[in-house]
């Protein structure tokens, strides 16, 4: 249930990091992510895009944060 829950919470994040943010950080998405022991690791708002894009094609695949990702200007 919790595993769910923190896909859903990700996927959600992931879907408005979208929109354009007043200040936000260089966005690019890579072409594939890493995947380890089965979940794919996000260090960056665009592996996090890029997530986000593959778990709306598949909803069973797992993530995991390697990195605090800020999705507009941090620290201001």
């Amino acid at each position: 249930m919790l595993k769910k829950l923190s896909l859903s919470i990700l996927v959600a994040v992931a879907a408005t990091a979208s929109f354009t943010f007043a200040g936000e950080v260089s966005c690019e998405k890579p072409e594939s992510l890493t995947e380890v022991d089965g979940f794919y690791q996000i260090g960056t708002c665009g592996d996090l895009l890029k997530f986000a894009e593959m778990a709306n094609a598949n909803r069973s695949i797992n993530g995991m944060l390697t990195a605090d990702i800020c999705l507009n200007a941090c620290g201001e």
